[in-house]
């Protein structure tokens, strides 16, 4: 088994299950946007209804597996959900640092060549 279907094979269906046993079960704990000492917490329930939702949205434009997906975003549960629903559909995450020039962000999308960008306008 390659990496890539271990992941496949664990990460998405693992949150799923967990989901269905314990869905207010702490997934997440992330640091609150702007704040040093607050903190958002991200239940697994929360975590798969999003995950599902991201996937299906990359269904829908077209996304197939062995595509890359490119995720320009902040730390944030909408990170893990899309890197879990990329997973998912056997498709590679590449996660791309926001504070990077965009000279530099040019060069790794020419290297990267995603299929799909993602990104939020906080990131850009």
């Amino acid at each position: 088994m390659s990496m890539a279907d271990a992941r496949e094979a664990l990460l998405a269906p693992e949150v799923q299950a967990i989901a269905r046993r314990a869905p207010e079960r702490v997934a997440l704990i992330l640091p609150k946007a702007g704040s040093a000492t607050r903190v958002d917490i991200v239940t697994y329930g929360s975590l798969a209804r999003s995950l599902d939702a991201y996937a299906a949205g990359l269904v829908r434009r077209g996304l197939q597996r062995g595509d890359r997906v490119l995720l320009l975003m902040p730390l944030s549960a909408d990170l893990f959900a899309l890197a879990l629903a990329v997973f998912a559909l056997g498709a590679t995450v590449v996660f791309l640092d926001g504070s990077l020039s965009p000279r530099r962000v040019a060069h790794a999308l020419r290297i990267a060549q995603p299929r799909v960008v993602v990104s939020t306008r906080r990131a850009l």
